[in-house]
């Protein structure tokens, strides 16, 4: 049922102490994730991690504290291993799309 809700597009790009880029492409709703894209300039492996990580922050809050948490979990539990950036820098392009 549609409650007359709307959905945001917002777009970011945050440059890690590495001098890497992470870019965020971010959908909200109400002060929640419903979508997050992220590309960049840095590796993660296995490679499909960052598309099951957007995947994963779907219904999470934009707030510093949820996204830590939910991207530290995400990234703990499936192993991702991750060249150039760290998971606070995900939290940081989120927070910076979302401008909150």
């Amino acid at each position: 049922m549609w409650d007359g809700g709307m959905v945001k597009l917002y777009h970011a790009v945050h440059r890690s102490q590495n001098g890497k880029t992470l870019r965020v492409c971010l959908s909200v709703e109400e002060g929640k994730i419903v979508q997050a894209v992220f590309t960049g300039d840095f590796f993660a492996e296995p490679s499909e991690s960052l598309i099951r990580l957007g995947k994963a922050l779907k219904g999470v809050n934009l707030r510093r504290e949820d996204l830590e948490k939910a991207v530290s979990s995400f990234l703990r539990r499936e192993r991702v291993w991750l060249l150039g950036v760290e998971p606070k820098d995900f939290v940081e392009v989120i927070l910076k799309a979302g401008k909150v």
